[in-house]
């Protein structure tokens, strides 16, 4: 067997700890590849509170249509006692009824437009929603302050069909 090499007998024998601690190390690497799959860590998810639902995700609330701002604007109106009429041409141009809903680079918000900068006492979420920016809104029409809409102020400047 010419080109062999010649391997000393004492480092021919295998240590029979060095073979067990070779197969602990794979059991362990195993194991742990195991237990740290993405699968079964996106199952071990804790929250502050406890474990995170497996449940899926609820489904996201389309904003309201155009025609379910105006019937909902019309019926608040009607009921609060505004002139339903005053209150759709504030929403329809404010936010095309619902469709435009942040304005004034982010400083007006919702349905109906509320500047929060200049109104700090009313929040992003109340502004948004159309069934308390709504009620808000009616509110002030019948305290005197339909003025605060620049489309209501401006309407004769602004919009050749004004009919105000």
């Amino acid at each position: 067997m010419a080109g062999m090499l010649n391997i000393p007998p004492r480092c021919k024998r295998t240590s029979e700890p060095a073979n067990i601690i070779k197969k602990l190390c794979l059991a362990l690497f195993l194991l742990v590849s195991v237990l740290l799959s993405p699968k079964l860590l996106a199952s071990r998810v804790y929250a502050v509170n406890g474990p995170v639902s497996n449940s899926p995700t609820p489904p996201v609330i389309a904003p309201p249509s155009p025609e379910q701002v105006k019937s909902y604007v019309l019926a608040q109106a009607e009921a609060a006692g505004v002139n339903p009429a005053q209150a759709l041409w504030i929403v329809g141009h404010e936010s095309q009824f619902g469709q435009n809903t942040v304005g004034d680079g982010g400083k007006s918000i919702g349905p109906w437009q509320f500047n929060l900068k200049a109104n700090p006492e009313i929040s992003y979420q109340c502004a948004d929603d159309l069934k308390c920016s709504t009620s808000l809104a009616l509110q002030w029409i019948k305290n005197g302050k339909i003025r605060m809409w620049s489309t209501w102020t401006y309407c004769r400047a602004w919009y050749s069909n004004c009919p105000f």
